[in-house]
């Protein structure tokens, strides 16, 4: 009797005590792995609205740059003084053409000082009415480009850009380029995986027009007494809960609830809105983006049934263990053994990919998101060096000379920061990751724990978002934007090691007489090539050929003194002249030609890159002014081709 009341004494406490510390652990554990999807999720919200304003910014950007060279084009200038839509239209279309195939630009507008509309490019038969978008405004008051996200009557949401218009201080009209931006909506929910609603409010809109503009768009929207006070003018699921937006219909509950969870068709949601803006900051509306958390809930909840498994499992064995007093020793090793195999499924179970390192630099640990990152199962890879199969070369003296250090004191610059390098996958291909260390003591010794997650596509979309805003749209060269930034590196690089930069303008010669006689199509095909054949001839890294604007190029060699530069300018020359490009208008050949002015000068304190622009500028117009199809010389006369070796045969 004692005998039993001895074991109850014991057994009951612990097992009160197991039961406990499981429901704690249970919770713990749901609510930690809950909270980290939320985060997980509210990051990919957070991204997606990041994304959304970078391209947004970038799609801006690149019709500013467009409409600059707009404004500079003396011919727009005229027809757009004397209202003469037909030049106009015969001017604007190759360049709306291009716009639209290559950027999705769908809205060219020309507008009078007065706001009443001139011409619309792309649908020239309507005109004569009032603009009265945010975007002319602002540009009517503030004298400046304006950018912004405009609504239409029919319910699309455009972007447009509008640029005044002046000769001297009187001001012309204005010149507006638009595109609708459904497109970054589909590449994001591409990116990301989100699903993307675009909800308006119904009282900055018509109900017959926007019936007529979701059928006349073939958009298969819900009915416009769907939810009570938006209308959804894009979406990407096909199926959706609109009992969800009727709990949310009240404005204050859109405008202050941030995230919202639910359950449509056995699948969990997590949706956040996001406010949508208009050029005149009016909220119009709301983008719902929603992201499908089904599989990531089953996985905790898996995880957490076979982890509440195995733990009543290891209870149930300390009881019997207990019961026939088969010792403390036993115990403690059987409960070892089952939170070895708690910890090793939470690991292996997660998304990113987690590798040891040990002492020796030799892989000991390897997770399945590891494989599915490199390539590799488990046993190809552990107990080989680590750097020697997944690091490039280049880092490998990096890592030994601090591998020793690390050895010793388990500390390293790289601990506790977030890296972004280079891996190699199987195969040896090269791919962006992004890397978290830490030090782990195992035994008396520092081993490396690395969290690795591949970024390709972010990356990919962080140089192409790049590119397009460096790169001219029509010749692939560079742009104003970046000749600008290179000439100011240039400038301040050659004035701290004391060498000339020399700069060369160029200007095809006659060329207003060219797109007359052969159309601006022919005119864009000849750029392009003029474009190709003086980049082809720049053979270092540091040299740059730019669009300067409309007909001009400009070419920037830094380290490169007078001679040297007028040696590459006369052969510029003659390799334009050699492409045989027909020119009947011009007055200087029979084939297309340029003019090129020269200029070259140490930086210092006493002078400006706007005074090498300059010079250069006013070489080029001495170029012109002696006959074109020449090269010249600031206040050194004409430049004789025949006295500048090119090493050709004359």
């Amino acid at each position: 009797m004692k005998e039993k009341n001895f074991k109850l004494r014991i057994l009951i406490p612990l097992i009160t005590a197991f039961f406990l510390l499981l429901g704690s652990f249970v919770f713990i554990f749901y609510w930690f792995h809950q909270e980290q999807l939320i985060e997980d999720v509210t990051n990919d919200f957070n991204y997606f609205q990041d994304l959304f304003t970078v391209q947004l910014e970038n799609d801006a950007g690149m019709m500013a740059s467009a409409l600059e060279v707009i404004l500079r084009d003396p011919k727009t200038k005229a027809s757009l003084k004397k209202r003469d839509k037909e030049s106009l239209l015969m001017q604007a279309w190759p360049l709306f053409n291009t716009l639209l195939s290559n950027h999705r630009v769908t809205h060219f507008y020309f507008t009078g000082p007065d706001r009443i509309n001139i011409l619309r490019i792309h649908k020239p038969e309507k005109y004569g009415d009032l603009i009265d978008r945010f975007t002319t405004l602002a540009a009517e008051k503030t004298g400046k480009i304006s950018w912004g996200i405009e609504l239409g009557p029919l319910g699309t949401l455009t972007l447009r850009v509008v640029a005044p218009l002046y000769e001297g201080n009187k001001l012309l009209g204005y010149v507006e380029l638009g595109e609708e931006i459904e497109h970054i909506s589909e590449k994001l929910h591409n990116i990301l995986g989100l699903e993307i609603q675009v909800l308006i409010k119904k009282k900055y809109l018509l109900r017959h027009q926007w019936e007529a503009g979701m059928k006349m768009l073939h958009r298969k929207a819900p009915p416009w007494d769907q939810i009570s006070s938006r209308v959804i003018i894009y979406q990407t699921m096909e199926t959706f809960p609109w009992n969800i937006h009727q709990a949310y219909s009240a404005e204050a509950s859109v405008e202050t609830r941030k995230d919202l969870k639910f359950m449509h068709q056995g699948q969990y949601y997590i949706g956040r809105f996001i406010p949508l803006m208009d050029a005149g900051q009016r909220q119009i509306g709301q983008m719902l983006v929603i992201s499908n958390i089904t599989s990531l809930k089953k996985s905790i909840r898996s995880t957490l049934f076979l982890i509440s498994g195995i733990c009543v499992a290891a209870g149930s064995l300390l009881f019997i263990f207990f019961f026939l007093f088969l010792g403390r020793v036993q115990t403690q090793m059987e409960t070892t053994d089952f939170e070895l195999v708690r910890i090793r499924k939470a690991v292996e179970n997660t998304r990113d990919s987690i590798i040891i390192m040990d002492h020796k630099g030799k892989i000991s640990y390897w997770n399945p998101a590891a494989k599915t990152l490199f390539g590799y199962e488990a046993q190809e890879v552990l107990g080989k060096d680590l750097h020697g199969l997944i690091a490039p070369v280049r880092y490998h003296k990096s890592f030994l000379s601090r591998f020793d250090h690390f050895k010793k004191t388990g500390q390293g610059p790289a601990l506790g920061n977030i890296l972004e390098l280079e891996a190699l996958g199987k195969g040896g291909v090269e791919f962006p990751i992004e890397l978290s260390i830490s030090a782990i003591d195992l035994e008396g010794r520092n081993h490396a724990v690395g969290i690795l997650r591949d970024i390709t596509d972010r990356k990919q979309l962080e140089k192409k978002l790049l590119q397009l805003s460096y790169q001219d749209g029509l010749t692939g060269v560079a742009n104003r934007r970046h000749f600008n930034e290179t000439l100011e590196k240039e400038w301040h690089r050659m004035k701290r090691d004391g060498k000339p930069l020399s700069l060369i303008m160029c200007d095809i010669d006659f060329f207003k007489n060219y797109n007359d006689t052969y159309g601006h199509q022919k005119g864009d095909e000849s750029l392009k090539r003029v474009a190709s054949r003086l980049k082809e001839l720049l053979k270092r890294p540091g040299d740059m050929v730019a669009r300067y604007g409309g007909e001009e190029f400009a070419v920037i060699l830094p380290d490169t003194d007078t001679q040297g530069a007028l040696r590459l300018a006369e052969h510029m020359r003659v390799a334009v002249e050699s492409l045989g490009i027909v020119h009947s208008g011009s007055q200087v050949s029979e084939w297309l030609t340029i003019s090129m002015g020269v200029a070259s000068m140490i930086p210092s304190g006493n002078t400006l890159q706007t005074d090498l622009i300059s010079e250069a500028d006013q070489a080029l117009y001495g170029a012109k002014g002696t006959g074109r199809n020449r090269v010249h010389l600031l206040d050194k006369g004409e430049i004789d081709t025949g006295e500048i070796d090119t090493g050709e045969k004359k």
